[in-house]
């Protein structure tokens, strides 16, 4: 396969017969296109298709990004797609600022840990919960609130930056009566797939990140073909093979939090019915060859795999001569690491597909912000896809809603 000189392109280990289903899968790409428009006039969350910002949009993030611009820590609370997207991108483009992320959890002393690190007359703080009553997260923020009350006195609200619904909920309703600053989660963008809405977007440009650049690359995953095949081939792995796990294992640190971003996307789009459903599970390379690897290989044949591997690293790290006393490391001297991990990724699909366990490597050209603008996006176009193949629903999330639903039994019973 010849490499594309821009953008992402995708490497198969899968075998001749799965490719082949996967193709003629693909000859219903226009069909399924259409069920996505039509679904969106149906009133489905389908927002997340417009990578273009409206100069509202714009303007409504500028205005908070001047009045925040002067904090040296910005401190984001929120759980799942309120947190999941703006970790992937922070950590794959590392930040000119600080972000500290909290809410995700409950644990008293994480939190209490974080908490007590935090300098809180010189951080802002930005909640994100579309309906403001999210149990994770509104916890953590009454505690933020309160410190930075007791560290800055009156001030305290315009230092806090409320991302939520444009007109409804607990959190609009407490914006208004105190005066936080305000951003917006589309009403027809869903949190796992809000990663370009104001969700991912003002931190990441709050922190000094490429967001143009991530925007172009989503618009890129818009026409690129890679999504809708790596769709075509999971579908088919899925339905013809029984293939139900579905790992992604990135081949760079910088891009470990896009597979537990990857893995809340798959598992909360797919998994509605007890007849359907892959789970996913995330990987990092090289570490998980001491480790999940062995799994892989000699377990159960029900999985396939996603390497994602950046093709040219930023560092030209070279391994030194080692001491003759050390003889049986004389091959590495001289080698870059960028070359060690490539091979080490070859090495494991080589040995995946010599196992008859298929795989596929995303490509990333580097590692800025047009790649992991692309591959998010086309992870979100594959979701969109396979939610039509397997015919469900991928935009709502009853599973989650009903555990919810308990939670609010056992709080009203115990407030009573």
């Amino acid at each position: 396969m010849l490499r594309r000189r821009h953008g992402i392109w995708m490497e198969e280990s899968t075998g001749k017969s799965l490719s082949t289903l996967a193709a003629k899968r693909l000859r219903g790409r226009l069909r399924t296109l259409a069920e996505l428009d039509g679904l969106e006039k149906d009133g489905f969350p389908l927002g997340w298709r417009r990578v273009t910002r409206t100069k509202a949009d714009e303007k409504r993030l500028r205005r908070v990004l001047d009045a925040t611009h002067a904090y040296d820590t910005l401190l984001l609370l929120g759980i799942g797609g309120s947190d999941l997207g703006a970790r992937a991108v922070l950590q794959a483009l590392p930040p000119k600022k600080r972000v500290l992320f909290a809410g995700a959890n409950t644990d008293p002393d994480e939190l209490e840990a974080l908490y007590s690190m935090v300098d809180w007359k010189n951080t802002c703080v930005n909640i994100v919960s579309k309906s403001g009553d999210t149990l994770e997260p509104m916890s953590a923020f009454l505690v933020a609130r309160e410190r930075l009350k007791k560290a800055v006195g009156k001030g305290y609200a315009s230092r806090i930056v409320a991302t939520t619904d444009a007109s409804h909920g607990t959190l609009v309703r407490w914006a208004e009566a105190e005066g936080f600053l305000r951003l917006v989660v589309p009403s027809d963008v869903g949190g796992r797939f809000s990663v370009f809405s104001d969700v991912g977007l003002f931190p990441a440009a709050w922190s000094g990140v490429d967001t143009r650049g991530l925007l172009r690359g989503a618009a890129m995953a818009m026409r690129a073909d890679w999504p809708v095949r790596w769709a075509a081939l999971h579908a088919e792995a899925y339905l013809q093979e029984n293939r139900s796990v579905w790992v992604c294992m990135p081949y760079a640190a910088h891009l470990a939090s896009v597979a537990f971003w990857f893995a809340q996307l798959i598992g909360e789009s797919l998994g509605k019915t007890t007849e359907v459903g892959p789970s996913p599970l995330p990987a990092l390379g090289a570490t998980d060859q001491h480790s999940l690897v062995q799994l892989f290989m000699q377990g159960p044949m029900d999985k396939i795999l996603t390497f994602l591997e950046v093709d040219r690293f930023s560092s030209c790290l070279v391994v030194p001569r080692a001491p003759s006393v050390a003889d049986a490391l004389a091959p590495l001297a001289g080698i870059p690491f960028e070359e060690l991990i490539h091979a080490e990724r070859r090495a494991t699909a080589d040995a995946l597909w010599a196992a008859g366990r298929p795989s596929v490597t995303l490509h990333l050209p580097r590692l800025d912000a047009m790649a992991v603008g692309e591959l998010l996006q086309g992870f979100m176009v594959a979701t969109a896809y396979l939610g039509q193949w397997l015919e469900v629903n991928a935009y709502d999330q009853p599973g989650v809603e009903d555990g919810k639903r308990r939670f609010k039994a056992w709080l009203a019973a115990r407030a009573g």
